[in-house]
Parts: structure tokens; C-alpha cells; sequence
């Protein structure tokens, strides 16, 4: 096969393996260049936080947010037209 002259080397459309890695090698100096907080390891976790502990902060939080949902429905036809455009915003 005879080699490709630079022309068409230039000209050439990028392949989807192509784009992968380059999207791949981007992440990894995207995380690299992140200064984020260390994860706890699993027995720092343990001692930190019982299991009884774990159980009645999440029923507390999720009692709270069912709360709050039932609040806004109730509240009225605005209250839950914001609480839509809200959701679309920030998700």
C-alpha cells in the first residue's frame, strides 16, 4: 500500500475510536487537575457513624423531603409550576 501524502492525512474525517480516547484522555487530566477531598476509607466511615445513626438521619431527611413535596402540592397550581422549573434548572 503506498503511503498517504499529508494532504489526505489533513483531509481525513476523525474515526469514533479516535474521539473516544481523545474524550478519555481528557477526563483523566480533568481529574487529575482536581483538587477534590480525599474519600474516607470504609473504617473511617465505621467509626464516624453507627449503623443506628445512618438509618435515623436518612428517615429523618427523607421524611423531610416527602414533607416538603406534599407541602408544595398542597401550596397550590404556582408553588409546583416553580417547583417544576426549579427541577429542570438544576438537573
Amino acid at each position: 500500500m503506498p503511503p498517504k501524502s499529508k494532504s489526505t492525512l489533513k483531509n481525513r474525517k476523525t474515526t469514533s475510536s479516535e474521539i473516544a480516547s481523545k474524550d478519555e484522555n481528557e477526563d483523566a487530566a480533568i481529574l487529575e487537575e482536581s483538587s477534590a477531598t480525599r474519600a474516607k476509607s470504609a473504617d473511617e466511615v465505621k467509626k464516624s457513624e453507627s449503623k443506628l445513626q445512618k438509618i435515623l438521619t436518612r428517615t429523618f431527611y427523607g421524611a423531610l423531603m416527602v414533607a416538603i413535596f406534599f407541602g408544595l402540592i398542597y401550596a397550590g397550581h404556582l408553588y409546583v409550576v416553580l417547583l417544576v422549573v426549579l427541577i429542570q434548572v438544576y438537573s
